[in-house]
């Protein structure tokens, strides 16, 4: 069995991850807000629509307009000719789930909608913002479901899902429902006047210990230990 790996378009990660991470594998990444979390899901996209493939983003506070801005600040790159193109596309969620509070069937409903508008991007990428959507949904077992649902449908097309997600931002069942349901689980954190991340799970067996991220024009890295 040959396994492909993909590269996540952050300096320093992959060699710690391995080489990447397994394609058609979901990543979760979690940790307080302001550490970069969102940067690093750009720098995914990013990384994929360079090497040739499709890309989603899924989020229910950015716009379009938004994601085109930040990854041209931040990561000195210019979306605009891949949306032209068709090679990323952008599903607004904010309509779907504000019209949807606590409801597991119009939840379900709002998937079906997200997933079709995956096949029709015909994704190999997809960075899922959660937060939001977590805060709207009332329903514990609809948070599995939406959340199972939508991982076990990127493995099927081997669409490599990144989630993104605030650390307490919700129940602690559903965080620890997250990590256990993830492949690779990605940890930030804010400490000593600098921003970290480790690995938290990986089916790979790889370093576990903080490394510390830093800002560069083209967005974030790893700086490399002494």
């Amino acid at each position: 069995m040959i396994v492909e790996f993909v590269r996540t378009g952050v300096p320093g990660l992959d060699e710690i991850l391995g080489g990447g991470v397994i394609r058609g594998s979901s990543i979760l990444i979690v940790g307080p807000a302001g550490t970069m979390k969102h940067k690093i899901g750009l720098q995914f996209l990013r990384e994929g629509l360079l090497s040739g493939e499709r890309a989603i983003y899924i989020s229910a506070v950015h716009t379009l307009r938004d994601v085109e801005f930040l990854m041209k600040i931040n990561l000195e790159f210019d979306v605009e000719p891949y949306v032209k193109g068709g090679q990323f596309a952008f599903v607004d969620a904010y309509d779907f789930l504000t019209s949807s509070v606590g409801s597991l069937r119009n939840l379900l409903k709002t998937f079906v909608v997200m997933v079709n508008n995956m096949l029709k991007a015909e994704s190999s990428r997809s960075v899922v913002s959660l937060t939001p959507m977590l805060n709207i949904i009332t329903d514990d077992s609809a948070i599995a479901r939406f959340s199972l649902l939508g991982t076990r449908f990127g493995r099927q097309r081997r669409s490599t899902t990144l989630l993104i997600l605030d650390e307490k931002a919700q129940n602690q069942q559903a965080e620890t429902f997250l990590k256990s349901m993830c492949d690779y689980v990605l940890i930030t954190s804010h400490s000593d006047g600098a921003t970290k991340i480790k690995v938290y799970k990986s089916p790979m067996t790889c370093s576990q210990e903080w490394h510390t991220l830093i800002v560069k024009p083209k967005g974030v890295e790893i700086v490399k230990p002494p």
